[in-house]
């Protein structure tokens, strides 16, 4: 059976209008679906040491990565794009913590220079409190050389969860669990500008203590993304209501069972399968707008105006089960 997967797409728009894609500054996206490929287009591809392939929230095999504390990380690569200077910027991932209440439950750094603050980084202290925060890189770990907001409810459980981080700035940031916005508060009195060394980024740690090791994740981490912007608050709900930003698609045996393809312009809407089934457009409710069976090598078109302004999610599905979501913007 093909894994559910959900492909963000947004319609071909002259630049004038007010919405924007999930891909749109997006730098790097890894859904660790049995590897540390980028799945943003860009290539970025990372270098697994030491994790697991294991289970997502969802029970699929092969779909997230367990992390067991030392030597068990994600390298970025090393290079410019990831690192960027300018705010804002949003990092988004889903983790579930095996445990809590230990040395820092790190879950990355985009520069993991040891034994001073340099670059963006999200972890969990050892309060249970979620931190977001970038360094300045004046030598050391101590708070004058970082700035950063931390929860003020504590992350008392170890379900699986989403983490969500803005910055736009060395005392504007933002933290949201499972797309609602937090209480925080602000810490450091560091400088106004993030800085970074030669180090490239890594996933599952980052050191914050000059005395003590780098702070390892033990736990599960998936889906995590890099974007070179603010999200609005309507592309972080819609974080929580779909399971991936973007899927890498990768050939199988199974998926020569049922391909479809779902091609969008600013008219109409595309279908095509090689096998019988059934296409419905629905709306963030879950509500369904339209829907129409499949006929096999037949292609089937939907105007757009048929709908209104707003997102929608088109499902395709096959006589086997098999089902491909792809979520589009419609605006006249």
């Amino acid at each position: 059976m093909l894994r559910l997967f959900t492909l963000l797409f947004l319609i071909s728009l002259p630049s004038l209008l007010f919405s924007q894609s999930l891909t749109d500054s997006l730098l790097l996206y890894y859904p660790f679906d049995g590897n540390a490929k980028d799945c943003s287009g860009n290539g970025y591809d990372g270098t697994a040491v030491g994790v697991q392939d294991t289970s997502d929230r969802f029970g699929n095999t092969n779909s997230a990565y367990y992390f067991n504390n030392l030597n068990t990380y994600v390298d970025l690569p090393s290079i410019s794009d990831l690192k960027p200077t300018d705010f804002p910027v949003t990092f988004s991932f889903w983790v579930k913590m095996e445990q809590v209440g230990i040395y820092q439950n790190s879950f990355f750094s985009t520069d993991f220079q040891q034994n001073n603050y340099h670059g963006y980084w999200m972890r969990v202290n050892d309060s249970n409190q979620l931190i977001v925060g970038f360094g300045s890189g004046y030598g050391n770990t101590g708070s004058q050389n970082r700035r950063n907001i931390k929860t003020d409810e504590d992350i008392f459980d170890t379900d699986w969860k989403h983490f969500i981080g803005v910055v736009r700035g060395p005392t504007d940031m933002d933290l949201y669990i499972n797309c609602h916005l937090m209480s925080s508060t602000l810490s450091g009195s560091g400088g106004n500008n993030v800085a970074y060394s030669n180090i490239p980024g890594r996933i599952g740690a980052q050191d914050c203590n000059t005395s003590a090791p780098p702070g390892y994740l033990i736990g599960f981490l998936d889906e995590f993304a890099f974007w070179d912007r603010e999200l609005t608050s309507t592309e972080i709900s819609s974080l929580c209501e779909i399971s991936n930003i973007n899927t890498c698609i990768t050939t199988n045996i199974e998926k020569e069972k049922y391909a479809a393809e779902i091609t969008d312009g600013n008219i109409e809407i595309l279908i095509s399968a090689k096998e019988d089934g059934n296409i419905e457009v629905s709306n963030l409710n879950g509500q369904v707008i339209h829907k129409e069976n499949l006929e096999k090598n037949k292609a089937l078109r939907i105007l757009k105006n048929r709908f209104k302004n707003g997102i929608y999610l088109v499902t395709v599905q096959n006589k086997y089960g098999d089902f491909i979501t792809r979520k589009i913007v419609v605006m006249h």
